[in-house]
């Protein structure tokens, strides 16, 4: 992984052959998969990080419109504790 980290660092787009490698790696190289994928994170973004909180996610009421979170006002579910009394049982 150490090798695939250093091309991808020199400029080059790794094959789709060497992408699956990346997704089939035995567990005993996660470590080393880790810190090679750490080593071009913080080439291009540094240590950085971006959260994002759901500050309302028990109500189902956050803004955001993600189209595959349940949590998004804009969802179809219901949270279970805002079913109207009459459809609860």
């Amino acid at each position: 992984m150490v090798a695939l980290a250093d091309q991808v660092l020199a400029g080059p787009v790794i094959s789709r052959d060497q992408a699956r490698a990346v997704l089939h790696a035995p567990p005993d190289e996660l470590l080393g998969l880790l810190d090679a994928a750490f080593r071009v994170r913080r080439a291009h973004w540094g240590r950085r990080v971006s959260l994002h909180v759901l500050e309302n996610a028990k109500l189902g009421a956050c803004p955001e419109d993600c189209g595959f979170c349940a949590q998004s006002q804009n969802h179809a579910s219901t949270p279970r504790g805002l079913r109207p009394a009459a459809r609860r049982r």
